[in-house]
């Protein structure tokens, strides 16, 4: 597919652009469904949290808890809910991240491949590190607009700790991929933020 881009738009760093918006489009109704999930997972958490209320006072009772999580999972069945529906999309994108980072390590045409200003070659490390940086910094801004489910703390230390991971590792990545990752979740912010505006909870079934 990038082959085929390329051949109308002769840059390779473009190309990875435009390859990139081709797959949040398709990817598109598997992300809404995924975000949707999410936003709904919150309509859920008063419930949650009533639940864990009603067993704390059996403490680690491993059997309460299993009663506790038929419970929730019984809730989340009565009003038509998978909790597990938000993993595919990140499931499908993979495949493709390691495609790409495979590829702009191997193939021939990408070598000194430049796209703008100071990235003068897609296969190498961005040598002032500005995608890595702005990488990081779409992600952070991605995780704060993400519906938040789950232990408020851990919510905390995953908003800043993945992004600082992402950006240590993408570091001596090859640029293009840098690019690829960024583009992608620039996409994803704004349909995130589009969908968190527009959505509209449901009524719980007790």
């Amino acid at each position: 597919v990038l082959y085929w881009i390329h051949r109308f738009v002769p840059n390779w760093g473009w190309s990875i652009i435009l390859f990139t918006l081709l797959l949040r489009i398709l990817l598109w109704p598997l992300n809404t469904k995924s975000t949707m999930n999410m936003l709904r997972m919150k309509d859920f958490e008063p419930h949650q949290k009533a639940l864990q209320a009603k067993y704390e006072k059996f403490g680690g009772d491993m059997t309460k808890k299993a009663e506790m999580q038929k419970e929730l999972m019984a809730l989340y069945k009565k009003n038509n809910h998978n909790p597990m529906g938000g993993c595919l999309p990140a499931i499908v994108q993979m495949p493709v991240f390691f495609a790409l980072w495979s590829m702009l390590n191997a193939v021939y045409e990408l070598r000194h491949a430049p796209w703008l200003g100071w990235i003068t070659d897609l296969s190498a490390k961005d040598p002032h590190y500005v995608l890595p940086v702005l990488l990081g910094v779409s992600m952070l801004a991605q995780q704060a607009v993400t519906p938040a489910v789950g232990d408020p703390a851990q919510r905390k230390m995953m908003l800043f700790l993945m992004p600082a991971m992402m950006t240590f590792f993408f570091i001596s990545m090859p640029s293009g991929l840098c690019l690829y990752y960024f583009v992608f979740n620039i996409v994803g912010l704004a349909q995130t933020w589009w969908l968190r505006r527009n959505y509209v909870g449901e009524e719980i079934t007790a």
